[in-house]
């Protein structure tokens, strides 16, 4: 699934305008139609999963849920150099 991400805090039941080069890579690379899933991370470290809304020529992310997921390791590492 592809992430995305967001310079601001996002929150449940947003409707944020993606950038260009987001819009075109959903719907000109990817072929995503409206309606397709897809995960943003915000500015805090949350991921959300987000549903493609298209509108005239405009794309738009529609934030449905948070994800709960930890990317920290669960160990202390200490990288000396």
């Amino acid at each position: 699934m592809q992430q995305y991400f967001y310079d601001r805090p996002l929150s449940i039941d947003a409707q944020i305008e993606l950038d260009a080069e987001t819009a075109r890579h959903q719907v000109t690379v990817l072929r995503h139609k409206e309606g397709e899933l897809f995960r943003m991370a915000d500015s805090d470290g949350k991921i959300f999963l987000a549903e493609l809304i298209l509108q005239k020529n405009q794309a738009f992310a529609h934030i449905l849920s948070p994800l709960d997921e930890s990317n920290e390791m669960r160990v202390r590492v200490t990288v000396i150099q």
